[in-house]
């Protein structure tokens, strides 16, 4: 089963445009409160699940017309993109 090299996120909750680089073992995401670590899993979430539905976790800071964008690259090269905005909504892999 191929692992997680990186989560990109745009246009979600506090992230406007973040991306991490994880770590092969375990990745130790900290903070003070209130700075987005657990929209970090909702992005993933979004990306997986499809939930929530709506676009209610869209940043306020989005410009008009952006969508929202989560992005992981596994270490088999594969690329998992969730597009999701007022008329856009699709998953890319692979750019395809």
């Amino acid at each position: 089963m191929p692992k997680l090299e990186s989560l990109k996120i745009k246009n979600y909750q506090s992230h406007v445009d973040t991306q991490l680089v994880l770590h092969p073992g375990i990745t130790i995401i900290s903070g003070s409160s209130d700075q987005g670590k657990s929209s970090l899993l909702r992005a993933f979430r979004l990306l997986v699940y499809n939930r929530p539905g709506g676009l209610d976790f869209k940043s306020e800071m989005a410009e008009k017309g952006q969508n929202v964008e989560v992005e992981v690259l596994a270490d088999d090269g594969v690329v998992y993109k969730r597009v999701k905005g007022t008329t856009d909504n699709y998953y890319v892999v692979n750019d395809q």
